[in-house]
């Protein structure tokens, strides 16, 4: 055992998080009766999971003994994740005595600090105690465990608090401004650009009412501006294992807002509120989450994530507010891309081979390009780093995109990826004098296809279908300008949409843009607000099919999902089926909720989605296998009336199946028929799966309806259920309630199971035209 020093008054105890310093050896498990304990190693945190547990149970018990002299750490901080049916004990023996730390806490479904004193010399050993209120599946994440000296903590924070400045070492005075504000750094845009992006924002245009919902929230952050003060890490709402304190709203985003609102308007009140958020990021210490990343005596590290969105944010801070800084503050944001970002993001490249081919490759690429290119303002040195940069950028899009424009992953990670890669690539065109469409290499233009094929028909422009690890379910306004730039009309028009609703760019995952990409990148002129979702397309190299019919209530949406052999952050969902309908969604998808909740390892399983699963001996419905180890990739043909399609999945059930395969036929927009036709490996019983945020009505004949604001659907099996179990399961991305229904069959060693799906619109729903392109 090694006490690892964070600071003057804190050391580690448990580095859980750290795979070559953690000795899982040394703790004790224990499951609770009946339950069995999966693990799967996460770079990120350590954690076991299972799939049932006895309800008012037992579920897990972890022990270790110590024989630590305590000296003046007289506090246990432990950062631990569990779900809310979930209750943690914790104990300690302490000189000799058995005290009971934490009572039957339960869980707040995030990563929680808890602070247990402890009073007394000598630690003799600590039990972690789970107990479960429910049987449903769950997990125990444990990240570390830390001792605290709170008398020498306290001082040290009375000692941080003393910093007081106005930050007026960093302004210029009134008298040596310009006469008027101009971007320092003309990294995004000129005076040319800016006289554009004015004319977008005038009243009564396209960008007007956008425009005006981003001016609102820069007069916000500049009223919320926070008393100056030294940090030690960058503040992030979603820090997953960050200290509470630091978990709050990032500078990133205000310095960004109010920067920009201040130069589009000339507001020099606006602007010294954008420097002074820039100014909190240049005095932050670190621009990482945490200390577990920069332990001296660690080599754990999660990638230069924070630094990333630090680097893009104090960088177009700079470009845009910097007609204020000093040159103390312009020497000092220089030197904190150059060394608080840039070498981070090296160190990830040089250190980590796998980032060369996904996102993480292109996302770090941002916190090199935009230091680099903010410091050949100053100095031409960085010319050749920054050509070396461009090449891995250009190798690593190359490696990651397929050829129909998408990726192995979801949207939502396609769509972040894909954002950053077409902002560096706008700002690398300006450096270059090139034009941005022909900087921009042919497959990244091809993701147009793959936005129009994700888009969802249900709520605001923008919204996707949430397939795999999805957590916004939305394309960002910044990536649907940065794509209409390229020329596409469709994207225009997508544009144009996705402007009528600013209110969707506030979300903090917009990664400190929040719509300004938008205006500087989108054309003056849009056409009418559309949404083009096409009528038939297979992404056949991604694996995707779409329909999209359109019937005088509304459009039918189907979508089937598949995937390529091995892909990343997929849920084990291949063939499911999502369903929307005249405008609303009525079989979904519920994506993913944040990593650093314990249920998110739920929403990937297979009963979760729209599939049949085998029912295993005790009841449960198994997961595929995942990653899938092969291609299953969905295939069909389709116009504005007709649809069929079918996809294979025998190899998603390789313990389970010798063959798989759904099939969906359509004559016509408002009927399908879906049929499953298994040979399982031994016989067993099937489990049809339907999922939506609506309840599953069943009647006397057999059939079952769901039936939301809009559209009304019916489900008739076409053979006979040997039993049913309709109730609520589990949470969606938003942890919304979701409703299941499971129709079950009898065992058997072949089934085939032919299901028919009848859509009409509710009464109180209003006959309206509405089509796919």
């Amino acid at each position: 055992m090694l006490l690892l020093p964070i600071n003057t008054h804190e050391s580690v105890l448990e580095p859980f998080y750290d795979t070559l310093l953690f000795d899982e050896t040394a703790w004790a498990l224990e499951p609770g009766p009946g339950v069995h304990l999966e693990h799967a190693a996460w770079g990120y945190t350590w954690y076991r999971s299972w799939r049932h547990a006895a309800a008012g149970g037992r579920v897990l018990a972890l022990r270790r003994t110590y024989g630590l002299a305590l000296g003046d750490f007289d506090l246990l901080r432990m950062l631990v994740s569990w779900a809310d049916h979930l209750t943690l004990t914790v104990s300690a023996g302490i000189d000799g005595q058995s005290v009971r730390l934490l009572d039957r806490r339960r869980g707040a479904n995030r990563f929680d600090e808890l602070n247990l004193p402890l009073r007394g010399l000598c630690l003799d050993w600590l039990e972690l105690a789970l107990d479960s209120g429910t049987d449903a599946p769950g997990r125990l994440d444990i990240m570390s465990f830390t001792l605290v000296d709170t008398l020498c903590e306290q001082r040290w924070e009375r000692r941080c608090q003393t910093f007081a400045s106005d930050w007026k070492h960093c302004l210029l005075a009134e008298s040596e401004r310009p006469a008027q504000p101009a971007p320092a750094l003309e990294l995004a845009f000129g005076r040319d650009g800016l006289d554009s992006i004015r004319r977008k924002v005038a009243p009564g245009g396209p960008y007007a009412v956008f425009y005006e919902s981003l001016r609102e929230q820069a007069r916000q952050f500049k009223a919320g501006l926070p008393a100056p003060a030294i940090l030690d890490y960058v503040r992030d709402p979603r820090g997953y294992w960050s200290r509470p304190a630091d978990r709050a709203p990032d500078a990133g985003t205000p310095a960004v807002l109010c920067s920009f609102v201040g130069l589009v308007d000339q507001d020099w009140a606006m602007l010294e509120a954008g420097a002074a958020w820039a100014f909190q990021l240049m005095h932050t210490r670190e621009w990482t989450m945490s200390w577990h990343s920069r332990l001296s005596a660690g080599t754990w590290e999660v990638r230069s994530f924070h630094e990333q969105i630090t680097a893009v944010s104090l960088a177009l801070a700079w470009d845009w507010s910097g007609s204020l800084f000093s040159k103390h503050a312009t020497a000092l944001a220089r030197k904190s891309l150059l060394v608080k970002a840039l070498p981070h993001a090296e160190y990830d490249f040089y250190t980590h081979e796998y980032i060369h081919g996904m996102n993480q490759g292109v996302l770090l690429t941002a916190a090199r390009v935009f230091p680099i290119l903010a410091a050949l303002r100053q100095n031409p040195r960085g010319a050749g780093a920054l050509q070396r940069v461009e090449r891995e950028l250009d190798q690593v899009l190359t490696r990651y995109l397929l050829p129909d424009g998408g990726a192995q992953e979801g949207p939502d990670y396609w769509a972040v990826t894909m954002v950053h890669a077409l902002l560096m690539y706008w700002v690398l065109a300006r450096h270059h004098g090139q034009p941005f469409a022909r900087r921009v290499p042919a497959a990244v233009r091809r993701g147009a296809k793959y936005i129009l094929t994700n888009l969802a028909t249900a709520g605001t422009g923008g919204l996707h279908v949430g397939v795999g690890d999805s957590v916004r379910c939305r394309f960002t306004v910044d990536l649907i300008g940065l794509m209409a730039a390229l020329g596409n009309p469709r994207m225009q028009g997508l544009l144009a949409e996705a402007l009528q609703h600013p209110a969707d760019a506030q979300d903090r995952w917009a990664y400190c843009n929040r719509g300004v990409w938008a205006l500087i990148a989108g054309p003056e002129a849009l056409p009418k607000p559309s949404r083009a979702v096409p009528g038939f397309n297979v992404l056949s190299d991604t694996g995707m099919l779409s329909s999209c019919r359109p019937t005088r209530h509304g459009p039918v949406r189907l979508f089937l999902v598949g995937g390529r052999a091995g892909a990343g952050h997929s849920h084990a969902d291949r063939g499911s089926l999502i369903l929307e309908a005249f405008g609303e969604t009525l079989l979904m998808e519920r994506g993913v909720m944040y990593y650093d909740d314990p249920r998110v390892v739920l929403l990937k399983g297979s009963a979760f989605h729209n599939l049949v699963t085998p029912v295993d001996e005790q009841g449960l419905y198994p997961d595929q296998i995942l990653p899938c180890p092969s291609a299953t990739i969905p295939a069909g043909h389709g116009d504005r009336r007709r649809l069929n399609a079918e996809i294979d999945i025998a190899g998603a059930w390789p313990a389970w199946a010798k063959s798989w395969r759904r099939t969906l036929e359509s004559g016509q927009p408002l009927v399908f028929r879906l049929t499953e036709t298994v040979e399982l490996v031994r016989p067993a019983s099937l489990a049809f799966h339907l999922n939506s945020h609506y309840p599953f009505v069943g009647g006397s004949n057999g059939q079952w309806a769901v039936a939301g604001e809009r559209g009304r659907l019916v489900i008739r099996p076409e053979w006979t259920p040997a039993s049913v179990r309709a109730e609520p399961l589990g949470v969606d991305r938003l942890c919304r309630p979701v409703q299941h229904l499971a129709l079950l069959t009898a065992p058997a060693l072949t089934h085939t199971l032919c299901t028919v799906f009848t859509l009409a619109p509710n009464d109180k729903s209003s006959p309206h035209e509405q089509t796919g392109g």
